[in-house]
Protein backbone atom coordinates (compact mmCIF):
# COMPACT_ATOMS: atom_id res chain seq x y z
CA UNK A 1 0.00 0.00 0.00
CA UNK A 2 1.43 3.35 -0.98
CA UNK A 3 0.12 6.71 -0.06
CA UNK A 4 0.73 9.88 -2.13
CA UNK A 5 -0.55 13.48 -1.30
CA UNK A 6 -1.00 16.70 -3.32
CA UNK A 7 -1.13 19.90 -3.97
CA UNK A 8 -4.61 20.38 -4.05
CA UNK A 9 -5.05 19.18 -0.26
CA UNK A 10 -6.06 15.51 -1.27
CA UNK A 11 -4.75 12.18 0.52
CA UNK A 12 -4.57 9.23 -1.82
CA UNK A 13 -4.29 5.07 -0.83
CA UNK A 14 -3.26 2.97 -3.61
CA UNK A 15 -3.12 -0.82 -3.42
CA UNK A 16 -1.07 -2.95 -5.71
CA UNK A 17 -2.60 -6.19 -4.37
CA UNK A 18 -5.24 -7.58 -1.93
CA UNK A 19 -2.97 -8.71 0.89
CA UNK A 20 -2.47 -6.84 4.12
CA UNK A 21 0.12 -4.40 4.91
CA UNK A 22 2.94 -5.62 7.38
CA UNK A 23 1.68 -4.70 10.97
CA UNK A 24 4.62 -2.97 13.04
CA UNK A 25 4.85 -4.30 16.38
CA UNK A 26 3.35 -1.57 19.03
CA UNK A 27 1.50 0.47 16.54
CA UNK A 28 -1.78 1.85 18.14
CA UNK A 29 -4.31 -1.23 18.51
CA UNK A 30 -2.16 -3.11 15.98
CA UNK A 31 -3.46 -1.30 13.07
CA UNK A 32 -1.73 -0.31 10.58
CA UNK A 33 -1.29 4.00 10.40
CA UNK A 34 -0.25 5.74 8.09
CA UNK A 35 1.57 9.38 9.14
CA UNK A 36 0.93 12.35 6.97
CA UNK A 37 2.44 16.12 7.78
CA UNK A 38 0.81 19.13 6.55
CA UNK A 39 1.72 22.44 5.28
CA UNK A 40 -0.13 24.28 8.10
CA UNK A 41 2.18 22.23 10.70
CA UNK A 42 -0.36 19.26 11.38
CA UNK A 43 0.77 15.74 12.27
CA UNK A 44 -2.15 13.68 11.09
CA UNK A 45 -3.11 10.00 11.81
CA UNK A 46 -4.62 8.17 8.90
CA UNK A 47 -6.28 4.43 9.54
CA UNK A 48 -5.17 2.01 6.74
CA UNK A 49 -6.68 -0.60 8.20
CA UNK A 50 -7.94 -3.54 5.39
CA UNK A 51 -10.32 -4.60 7.20
CA UNK A 52 -12.93 -2.30 5.87
CA UNK A 53 -14.34 -2.33 2.67
CA UNK A 54 -14.73 1.40 2.50
CA UNK A 55 -11.34 2.82 0.14
CA UNK A 56 -11.45 5.99 2.22
CA UNK A 57 -8.87 6.85 4.86
CA UNK A 58 -10.17 7.86 8.01
CA UNK A 59 -8.52 10.05 10.31
CA UNK A 60 -7.71 8.84 13.60
CA UNK A 61 -5.74 12.09 15.01
CA UNK A 62 -4.10 14.95 14.72
CA UNK A 63 -1.98 17.35 16.45
CA UNK A 64 0.29 20.51 16.14
CA UNK A 65 3.88 19.31 15.13
CA UNK A 66 5.68 22.48 13.94
CA UNK A 67 5.32 25.96 13.20
CA UNK A 68 4.70 27.29 9.57
CA UNK A 69 4.62 23.35 8.20
CA UNK A 70 5.97 19.94 8.09
CA UNK A 71 8.74 19.33 6.19
CA UNK A 72 9.57 15.44 6.33
CA UNK A 73 8.10 12.17 8.54
CA UNK A 74 10.31 9.53 9.27
CA UNK A 75 9.86 5.71 11.43
CA UNK A 76 12.51 4.94 13.34
CA UNK A 77 12.50 1.63 14.95
CA UNK A 78 13.86 0.91 18.17
CA UNK A 79 15.22 -2.06 19.68
CA UNK A 80 12.91 -3.75 22.33
CA UNK A 81 10.37 -1.28 22.35
CA UNK A 82 7.50 1.00 19.94
CA UNK A 83 8.71 2.92 16.50
CA UNK A 84 9.28 6.22 17.08
CA UNK A 85 8.31 9.07 14.74
CA UNK A 86 10.65 11.84 13.43
CA UNK A 87 9.14 14.78 12.00
CA UNK A 88 11.25 18.09 11.03
CA UNK A 89 9.16 21.64 10.30
CA UNK A 90 9.57 25.05 8.76
CA UNK A 91 10.63 26.07 12.31
CA UNK A 92 13.80 24.81 12.15
CA UNK A 93 13.07 22.23 15.17
CA UNK A 94 13.48 17.75 14.93
CA UNK A 95 10.81 16.27 17.00
CA UNK A 96 10.98 12.65 18.21
CA UNK A 97 7.21 11.20 18.57
CA UNK A 98 6.25 8.21 21.00
CA UNK A 99 4.04 5.92 18.74
CA UNK A 100 1.52 4.86 21.45
CA UNK A 101 0.99 7.92 23.41
CA UNK A 102 1.94 10.47 20.28
CA UNK A 103 3.52 12.17 23.16
CA UNK A 104 6.12 14.43 22.39
CA UNK A 105 10.27 13.06 23.30
CA UNK A 106 12.37 15.36 22.55
CA UNK A 107 12.30 18.44 19.90
CA UNK A 108 15.98 20.33 19.18
CA UNK A 109 17.13 22.64 16.63
CA UNK A 110 20.14 20.03 15.08
CA UNK A 111 21.93 23.06 13.39
CA UNK A 112 21.96 26.56 14.67
CA UNK A 113 19.69 29.21 12.85
CA UNK A 114 19.59 26.21 9.50
CA UNK A 115 16.26 24.30 8.36
CA UNK A 116 16.35 20.94 7.96
CA UNK A 117 15.25 19.78 4.60
CA UNK A 118 15.77 15.90 4.65
CA UNK A 119 15.69 13.16 7.56
CA UNK A 120 16.53 9.34 7.68
CA UNK A 121 16.74 7.05 10.27
CA UNK A 122 20.29 5.24 10.34
CA UNK A 123 21.79 2.07 12.08
CA UNK A 124 25.22 1.15 11.54
CA UNK A 125 27.64 -1.20 13.89
CA UNK A 126 30.61 1.30 12.85
CA UNK A 127 28.36 3.87 14.48
CA UNK A 128 26.09 2.46 17.22
CA UNK A 129 25.53 6.04 18.82
CA UNK A 130 24.54 7.67 15.63
CA UNK A 131 20.68 7.50 15.08
CA UNK A 132 19.53 9.71 13.10
CA UNK A 133 20.80 11.53 9.74
CA UNK A 134 19.59 14.80 8.50
CA UNK A 135 20.79 17.85 5.93
CA UNK A 136 20.16 21.23 6.22
CA UNK A 137 21.15 22.52 2.77
CA UNK A 138 24.95 22.59 2.82
CA UNK A 139 27.36 20.03 2.05
CA UNK A 140 27.17 18.20 5.26
CA UNK A 141 25.63 14.82 5.86
CA UNK A 142 24.98 15.88 9.80
CA UNK A 143 24.27 12.99 12.55
CA UNK A 144 22.85 13.38 15.47
CA UNK A 145 23.94 10.97 18.66
CA UNK A 146 21.58 9.88 21.32
CA UNK A 147 18.49 11.58 20.02
CA UNK A 148 16.31 11.12 23.04
CA UNK A 149 18.66 12.32 25.80
CA UNK A 150 22.17 13.62 24.85
CA UNK A 151 21.03 14.81 21.36
CA UNK A 152 24.61 16.03 19.89
CA UNK A 153 24.56 17.03 16.03
CA UNK A 154 28.18 16.55 14.24
CA UNK A 155 28.61 16.64 10.95
CA UNK A 156 29.46 12.82 9.56
CA UNK A 157 30.39 13.90 6.14
CA UNK A 158 31.55 16.43 3.93
CA UNK A 159 30.61 15.83 0.51
CA UNK A 160 32.77 18.05 -1.12
CA UNK A 161 35.83 16.16 -0.24
CA UNK A 162 33.92 13.53 -2.05
CA UNK A 163 33.55 14.91 -5.16
CA UNK A 164 36.28 15.29 -7.88
CA UNK A 165 37.24 18.50 -8.55
CA UNK A 166 36.29 18.28 -12.16
CA UNK A 167 32.66 17.57 -11.35
CA UNK A 168 32.10 21.26 -8.69
CA UNK A 169 33.42 24.58 -10.03
CA UNK A 170 35.65 26.57 -7.91
CA UNK A 171 33.16 28.86 -7.13
CA UNK A 172 30.70 26.70 -7.04
CA UNK A 173 29.31 25.86 -3.39
CA UNK A 174 27.56 21.94 -3.45
CA UNK A 175 24.13 22.28 -1.53
CA UNK A 176 22.39 19.05 -0.26
CA UNK A 177 18.56 19.21 -0.67
CA UNK A 178 17.54 15.65 0.36
CA UNK A 179 18.89 12.48 1.55
CA UNK A 180 17.70 8.66 2.01
CA UNK A 181 19.28 6.05 3.44
CA UNK A 182 19.14 2.57 2.03
CA UNK A 183 16.87 0.55 4.10
CA UNK A 184 18.67 -2.90 4.12
CA UNK A 185 22.17 -1.47 3.55
CA UNK A 186 22.87 1.17 5.50
CA UNK A 187 26.48 1.82 4.69
CA UNK A 188 24.81 3.29 1.58
CA UNK A 189 23.49 6.89 1.62
CA UNK A 190 22.12 8.64 -1.46
CA UNK A 191 21.42 12.78 -1.46
CA UNK A 192 20.73 14.92 -3.66
CA UNK A 193 22.45 17.85 -4.81
CA UNK A 194 22.55 20.93 -6.62
CA UNK A 195 25.24 18.95 -8.42
CA UNK A 196 22.97 15.87 -9.07
CA UNK A 197 22.95 12.98 -7.19
CA UNK A 198 25.60 11.82 -4.99
CA UNK A 199 25.47 8.05 -3.56
CA UNK A 200 27.96 7.96 -0.07
CA UNK A 201 29.44 4.80 1.59
CA UNK A 202 30.57 4.25 4.65
CA UNK A 203 33.67 3.04 4.05
CA UNK A 204 33.89 0.09 6.05
CA UNK A 205 37.94 -0.14 6.51
CA UNK A 206 37.87 3.01 7.79
CA UNK A 207 38.64 1.90 11.66
CA UNK A 208 38.52 3.97 14.83
CA UNK A 209 42.03 5.06 16.21
CA UNK A 210 42.38 2.31 18.06
CA UNK A 211 44.15 -1.05 18.58
CA UNK A 212 44.26 -4.19 20.90
CA UNK A 213 47.19 -4.80 23.03
CA UNK A 214 47.91 -8.90 23.14
CA UNK A 215 46.92 -10.51 25.60
CA UNK A 216 49.77 -12.29 28.48
CA UNK A 217 49.26 -15.70 28.33
CA UNK A 218 47.18 -16.94 30.96
CA UNK A 219 45.35 -13.94 31.46
CA UNK A 220 41.78 -12.89 31.01
CA UNK A 221 42.18 -9.04 31.37
CA UNK A 222 42.49 -7.70 27.95
CA UNK A 223 43.68 -4.17 27.06
CA UNK A 224 43.28 -1.57 23.95
CA UNK A 225 44.80 1.87 23.53
CA UNK A 226 42.65 4.94 21.44
CA UNK A 227 43.40 7.88 20.84
CA UNK A 228 40.96 11.07 21.31
CA UNK A 229 41.76 14.14 20.30
CA UNK A 230 44.91 14.29 21.57
CA UNK A 231 44.74 12.21 24.48
CA UNK A 232 46.00 8.70 24.54
CA UNK A 233 44.43 6.07 26.52
CA UNK A 234 43.97 2.73 27.51
CA UNK A 235 41.02 0.46 28.02
CA UNK A 236 41.46 -2.81 30.14
CA UNK A 237 38.42 -4.84 30.27
CA UNK A 238 37.41 -8.53 30.69
CA UNK A 239 34.56 -10.93 30.63
CA UNK A 240 32.67 -12.61 33.31
CA UNK A 241 32.22 -16.02 33.25
CA UNK A 242 30.29 -16.79 36.00
CA UNK A 243 26.98 -16.34 34.31
CA UNK A 244 28.55 -19.29 31.36
CA UNK A 245 30.97 -21.14 32.76
CA UNK A 246 31.93 -22.69 29.43
CA UNK A 247 33.73 -19.73 28.58
CA UNK A 248 37.09 -20.36 27.64
CA UNK A 249 36.32 -24.04 27.58
CA UNK A 250 36.78 -26.26 24.41
CA UNK A 251 33.19 -27.46 24.20
CA UNK A 252 31.98 -28.73 20.86
CA UNK A 253 30.01 -26.42 18.90
CA UNK A 254 26.21 -27.04 17.70
CA UNK A 255 24.56 -26.74 14.28
CA UNK A 256 24.12 -23.30 15.47
CA UNK A 257 27.74 -22.59 15.32
CA UNK A 258 26.99 -21.87 19.78
CA UNK A 259 28.60 -24.05 22.21
CA UNK A 260 25.88 -27.07 23.39
CA UNK A 261 24.63 -25.71 26.36
CA UNK A 262 25.51 -21.97 25.72
CA UNK A 263 22.87 -19.18 27.04
CA UNK A 264 21.95 -16.79 24.76
CA UNK A 265 22.71 -13.83 27.76
CA UNK A 266 24.68 -11.19 26.89
CA UNK A 267 28.25 -11.68 29.13
CA UNK A 268 28.66 -8.90 31.80
CA UNK A 269 31.96 -6.84 31.06
CA UNK A 270 34.16 -5.12 33.62
CA UNK A 271 35.80 -2.00 31.75
CA UNK A 272 38.52 0.33 33.24
CA UNK A 273 39.42 3.48 31.19
CA UNK A 274 42.97 4.94 32.19
CA UNK A 275 44.31 8.29 30.44
CA UNK A 276 47.97 8.08 29.64
CA UNK A 277 50.05 10.95 30.38
CA UNK A 278 52.46 11.26 27.41
CA UNK A 279 50.95 14.07 24.87
CA UNK A 280 50.05 13.16 21.72
CA UNK A 281 51.38 15.60 18.99
CA UNK A 282 48.21 15.88 16.65
CA UNK A 283 44.77 15.53 16.60
CA UNK A 284 44.21 14.72 12.93
CA UNK A 285 42.96 11.08 11.59
CA UNK A 286 45.72 8.41 12.96
CA UNK A 287 46.37 4.72 12.39
CA UNK A 288 47.43 2.64 15.32
CA UNK A 289 49.61 -0.42 15.34
CA UNK A 290 51.51 -2.62 18.33
CA UNK A 291 54.71 -4.67 17.67
CA UNK A 292 55.02 -8.37 17.45
CA UNK A 293 55.62 -8.65 20.84
CA UNK A 294 53.74 -5.95 22.40
CA UNK A 295 56.26 -3.99 23.44
CA UNK A 296 55.96 -0.63 21.63
CA UNK A 297 52.67 1.47 19.88
CA UNK A 298 52.96 3.01 16.55
CA UNK A 299 50.59 6.02 15.72
CA UNK A 300 50.93 7.51 12.03
CA UNK A 301 49.33 10.56 10.94
CA UNK A 302 49.29 10.40 6.99
CA UNK A 303 47.60 13.54 6.61
CA UNK A 304 50.96 15.68 8.91
CA UNK A 305 52.59 13.28 7.91
CA UNK A 306 54.24 12.40 11.17
CA UNK A 307 54.96 8.69 12.74
CA UNK A 308 55.66 7.83 16.79
CA UNK A 309 56.89 5.07 18.32
CA UNK A 310 55.46 4.71 22.11
CA UNK A 311 56.68 2.34 24.12
CA UNK A 312 54.26 -0.08 26.12
CA UNK A 313 56.00 -0.32 29.31
CA UNK A 314 56.18 3.81 30.60
CA UNK A 315 54.79 5.28 27.75
CA UNK A 316 57.89 7.44 26.63
CA UNK A 317 58.30 8.41 22.87
CA UNK A 318 61.59 6.05 21.63
CA UNK A 319 61.27 7.18 18.18
CA UNK A 320 59.51 9.61 15.49
CA UNK A 321 59.59 11.07 11.97
CA UNK A 322 58.40 12.07 8.70
CA UNK A 323 56.42 9.01 7.55
CA UNK A 324 52.54 8.45 5.84
CA UNK A 325 52.83 4.37 6.28
CA UNK A 326 54.11 2.21 8.77
CA UNK A 327 54.20 -1.75 8.62
CA UNK A 328 55.32 -4.39 11.61
CA UNK A 329 57.21 -7.30 11.39
CA UNK A 330 55.59 -10.25 12.95
CA UNK A 331 58.16 -12.16 13.81
CA UNK A 332 60.70 -8.98 15.40
CA UNK A 333 60.28 -5.92 16.48
CA UNK A 334 60.99 -4.45 13.29
CA UNK A 335 58.68 -1.98 11.24
CA UNK A 336 59.21 -0.12 7.72
CA UNK A 337 58.04 3.04 6.92
CA UNK A 338 57.84 5.34 4.01
CA UNK A 339 59.71 8.49 4.33
CA UNK A 340 57.92 11.43 3.39
CA UNK A 341 58.57 15.01 2.84
CA UNK A 342 56.28 18.25 3.50
CA UNK A 343 54.48 19.05 -0.18
CA UNK A 344 55.41 22.61 -0.76
CA UNK A 345 51.99 24.36 -0.48
CA UNK A 346 50.11 25.24 -3.77
CA UNK A 347 49.30 28.79 -4.24
CA UNK A 348 45.96 30.03 -4.43
CA UNK A 349 44.96 31.59 -8.05
CA UNK A 350 43.03 34.99 -7.60
CA UNK A 351 40.08 35.70 -9.06
CA UNK A 352 40.10 39.25 -11.33
CA UNK A 353 43.55 41.06 -10.97
CA UNK A 354 46.05 41.06 -14.29
CA UNK A 355 46.37 38.40 -16.37
CA UNK A 356 49.94 38.62 -15.48
CA UNK A 357 49.84 37.90 -11.84
CA UNK A 358 46.97 34.89 -13.08
CA UNK A 359 49.59 33.49 -15.09
CA UNK A 360 52.55 33.80 -12.78
CA UNK A 361 49.85 32.65 -9.71
CA UNK A 362 48.86 29.36 -12.12
CA UNK A 363 52.69 28.67 -13.07
CA UNK A 364 53.81 28.51 -9.68
CA UNK A 365 50.52 26.28 -9.20
CA UNK A 366 51.84 23.92 -11.76
CA UNK A 367 55.19 24.09 -10.33
CA UNK A 368 54.31 23.29 -6.63
CA UNK A 369 51.72 20.34 -8.11
CA UNK A 370 55.49 19.29 -9.96
CA UNK A 371 57.52 19.28 -7.26
CA UNK A 372 54.87 17.41 -4.89
CA UNK A 373 54.63 14.93 -7.69
CA UNK A 374 58.46 14.68 -7.64
CA UNK A 375 58.89 14.46 -3.92
CA UNK A 376 56.17 11.79 -3.66
CA UNK A 377 58.02 9.40 -6.13
CA UNK A 378 61.12 9.96 -4.62
CA UNK A 379 60.07 8.61 -1.00
CA UNK A 380 61.87 5.36 -0.08
CA UNK A 381 61.04 2.58 2.03
CA UNK A 382 63.13 2.46 4.91
CA UNK A 383 63.88 -0.59 7.64
CA UNK A 384 64.45 0.18 10.88
CA UNK A 385 64.18 -2.18 14.47
CA UNK A 386 63.89 -1.56 18.00
CA UNK A 387 66.60 -2.81 20.33
CA UNK A 388 66.30 -4.10 23.81
CA UNK A 389 67.33 -0.88 25.50
CA UNK A 390 64.37 1.02 23.17
CA UNK A 391 66.88 2.96 21.00
CA UNK A 392 65.57 2.48 17.03
CA UNK A 393 68.50 1.58 14.58
CA UNK A 394 68.20 2.16 10.78
CA UNK A 395 68.77 -1.25 9.12
CA UNK A 396 68.04 -0.33 5.60
CA UNK A 397 67.59 3.43 3.76
CA UNK A 398 65.88 2.28 0.88
CA UNK A 399 63.69 -1.00 -0.56
CA UNK A 400 62.99 -2.12 -3.79
CA UNK A 401 64.70 0.64 -6.20
CA UNK A 402 62.10 0.57 -8.31
CA UNK A 403 61.17 3.78 -10.02
CA UNK A 404 57.08 3.64 -9.17
CA UNK A 405 55.68 5.83 -5.91
CA UNK A 406 55.08 3.51 -3.45
CA UNK A 407 51.48 3.27 -2.18
CA UNK A 408 50.57 0.88 0.16
CA UNK A 409 52.55 -0.90 2.89
CA UNK A 410 51.53 -4.41 4.52
CA UNK A 411 52.84 -5.99 7.24
CA UNK A 412 53.76 -9.59 8.26
CA UNK A 413 56.30 -12.56 7.82
CA UNK A 414 57.17 -10.96 4.73
CA UNK A 415 57.16 -7.13 4.03
CA UNK A 416 54.44 -6.18 1.03
CA UNK A 417 55.11 -2.95 -0.80
CA UNK A 418 52.52 -2.01 -3.60
CA UNK A 419 53.36 0.21 -6.21
CA UNK A 420 51.61 2.82 -8.18
CA UNK A 421 51.57 2.08 -11.86
CA UNK A 422 50.65 3.47 -15.21
CA UNK A 423 49.39 0.85 -17.23
CA UNK A 424 46.59 1.85 -19.10
CA UNK A 425 43.37 -0.62 -18.72
CA UNK A 426 41.49 -1.66 -21.42
CA UNK A 427 37.50 -0.67 -22.13
CA UNK A 428 36.66 -4.62 -21.15
CA UNK A 429 39.16 -4.80 -18.14
CA UNK A 430 37.62 -1.12 -17.33
CA UNK A 431 33.90 -1.93 -17.73
CA UNK A 432 35.38 -4.96 -15.03
CA UNK A 433 36.26 -2.65 -12.80
CA UNK A 434 33.32 -0.63 -12.04
CA UNK A 435 30.98 -4.01 -11.97
CA UNK A 436 32.46 -4.95 -9.31
CA UNK A 437 33.30 -1.89 -7.33
CA UNK A 438 29.69 -1.16 -7.61
CA UNK A 439 28.22 -4.87 -6.51
CA UNK A 440 26.05 -5.22 -3.67
CA UNK A 441 27.79 -5.97 -0.26
CA UNK A 442 25.34 -8.92 0.01
CA UNK A 443 25.14 -12.40 0.21
CA UNK A 444 28.07 -13.10 1.24
CA UNK A 445 29.95 -16.42 1.08
CA UNK A 446 26.71 -18.14 -0.25
CA UNK A 447 27.56 -17.29 -4.43
CA UNK A 448 28.61 -19.58 -7.14
CA UNK A 449 32.06 -19.63 -6.29
CA UNK A 450 31.90 -20.81 -2.65
CA UNK A 451 33.94 -23.69 -3.39
CA UNK A 452 37.37 -23.72 -2.00
CA UNK A 453 39.94 -24.15 -5.00
CA UNK A 454 43.19 -25.59 -5.35
CA UNK A 455 44.52 -24.71 -8.92
CA UNK A 456 48.09 -23.83 -8.35
CA UNK A 457 48.00 -21.67 -11.48
CA UNK A 458 49.35 -18.51 -9.83
CA UNK A 459 45.65 -16.59 -8.73
CA UNK A 460 44.24 -17.19 -11.96
CA UNK A 461 41.27 -19.01 -10.06
CA UNK A 462 38.20 -16.53 -10.12
CA UNK A 463 40.62 -13.80 -10.80
CA UNK A 464 39.02 -10.44 -11.68
CA UNK A 465 40.06 -8.52 -15.10
CA UNK A 466 40.52 -5.53 -12.76
CA UNK A 467 43.09 -7.40 -10.84
CA UNK A 468 44.83 -8.99 -13.63
CA UNK A 469 46.15 -5.98 -15.40
CA UNK A 470 47.53 -4.22 -12.21
CA UNK A 471 50.46 -6.62 -10.85
CA UNK A 472 51.59 -4.03 -8.36
CA UNK A 473 52.84 -5.78 -5.53
CA UNK A 474 56.04 -6.91 -4.26
CA UNK A 475 57.00 -9.39 -1.15
CA UNK A 476 60.25 -8.60 0.18
CA UNK A 477 62.32 -10.21 3.18
CA UNK A 478 62.68 -8.59 6.39
CA UNK A 479 66.20 -10.33 6.43
CA UNK A 480 67.99 -9.70 2.83
CA UNK A 481 65.65 -6.87 1.52
CA UNK A 482 65.10 -8.97 -1.87
CA UNK A 483 62.07 -9.32 -3.66
CA UNK A 484 60.28 -13.17 -2.63
CA UNK A 485 58.35 -13.97 -5.44
CA UNK A 486 57.36 -11.54 -8.71
CA UNK A 487 54.88 -9.35 -8.99
CA UNK A 488 51.42 -10.05 -7.85
CA UNK A 489 48.50 -7.71 -7.85
CA UNK A 490 47.60 -5.47 -4.74
CA UNK A 491 45.87 -6.90 -1.97
CA UNK A 492 43.39 -5.39 0.37
CA UNK A 493 44.49 -6.04 3.02
CA UNK A 494 46.95 -9.62 4.27
CA UNK A 495 46.69 -11.19 7.00
CA UNK A 496 49.67 -13.68 8.09
CA UNK A 497 49.55 -16.19 11.46
CA UNK A 498 51.20 -16.51 14.73
CA UNK A 499 53.41 -19.77 13.62
CA UNK A 500 54.15 -17.41 10.48
CA UNK A 501 53.27 -20.20 8.34
CA UNK A 502 50.03 -19.30 6.41
CA UNK A 503 48.93 -15.83 5.08
CA UNK A 504 45.75 -14.26 3.85
CA UNK A 505 45.61 -11.80 0.86
CA UNK A 506 41.96 -9.80 0.69
CA UNK A 507 40.76 -9.11 -2.90
CA UNK A 508 37.23 -7.10 -4.27
CA UNK A 509 35.66 -10.56 -4.68
CA UNK A 510 37.56 -13.12 -2.90
CA UNK A 511 40.99 -14.28 -0.54
CA UNK A 512 43.68 -15.80 -1.23
CA UNK A 513 45.51 -18.41 1.04
CA UNK A 514 49.15 -18.70 0.53
CA UNK A 515 52.34 -20.98 2.55
CA UNK A 516 55.29 -19.33 3.37
CA UNK A 517 57.57 -22.88 4.16
CA UNK A 518 59.11 -24.51 2.70
CA UNK A 519 58.33 -21.97 0.27
CA UNK A 520 55.96 -19.11 -0.84
CA UNK A 521 53.29 -20.96 -2.97
CA UNK A 522 49.68 -20.30 -3.66
CA UNK A 523 47.31 -22.44 -2.38
CA UNK A 524 44.13 -21.41 -3.02
CA UNK A 525 41.11 -18.76 -2.89
CA UNK A 526 37.65 -18.74 -1.35
CA UNK A 527 34.88 -16.25 -2.22
CA UNK A 528 34.23 -13.97 0.29
CA UNK A 529 34.20 -10.60 -1.31
CA UNK A 530 34.05 -7.13 0.35
CA UNK A 531 36.04 -8.53 3.70
CA UNK A 532 36.70 -5.83 5.56
CA UNK A 533 39.60 -7.51 8.09
CA UNK A 534 40.80 -11.44 8.81
CA UNK A 535 42.16 -13.33 12.17
CA UNK A 536 43.91 -16.01 12.44
CA UNK A 537 43.26 -18.97 15.15
CA UNK A 538 44.49 -22.85 15.38
CA UNK A 539 45.01 -22.79 11.46
CA UNK A 540 41.14 -21.29 11.22
CA UNK A 541 40.74 -18.19 9.75
CA UNK A 542 38.00 -16.03 10.77
CA UNK A 543 36.89 -13.32 8.57
CA UNK A 544 34.71 -10.43 8.68
CA UNK A 545 32.26 -8.63 6.11
CA UNK A 546 30.14 -5.43 6.88
CA UNK A 547 27.44 -7.65 8.02
CA UNK A 548 28.70 -11.66 8.74
CA UNK A 549 32.03 -13.11 10.16
CA UNK A 550 33.17 -16.41 8.08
Amino acid sequence: MIGSAKESWNLCKWEGCKRKPLKSKGEVGEIALLVSGASDGLLILWSADHGQDSRELVPKLSLKAHDGGVVAVELSRVVGGAPQLITIGADKTLAIWDTITFKELRRIKPVPKMACHSVASWCHPRAPNLDILTCVKDSHIWAIEHPTYSALTRPLCELSSLVPPQVLAPSKKLRVYCMVAHPLQPHLVATGTNIGVIVSEFDARSLPAVTPLPTPSGSREHSAVYVVERELKLLTFQLSNTANPSLGNNSSLSDTGRFKGESFEPLPVKQVKKHISTPVPHDSYSVLSVSSSGKYLAIVWPDIPYFSIYKVSDWSIVDSGSARLLAWDTCRDRFAILESTLPPRIPIIPKGGSSRKAKEAAAAAAQAAAAASSAAAAASVQVRILLDDGTSNILMRSIGGRSEPVIGLHGGALLGVAYRTSRRISPIAATAISTIQSMPLSGFGSGGLSSFTTFDDGFSSHKSPADAGAQNFQLYSWETFQPVGGLLPQPEWTAWDQTVEYCAFAYQQYIVISSLRPQYRYLGDVAIPCATSAVWHRRQLFVATPTTIE
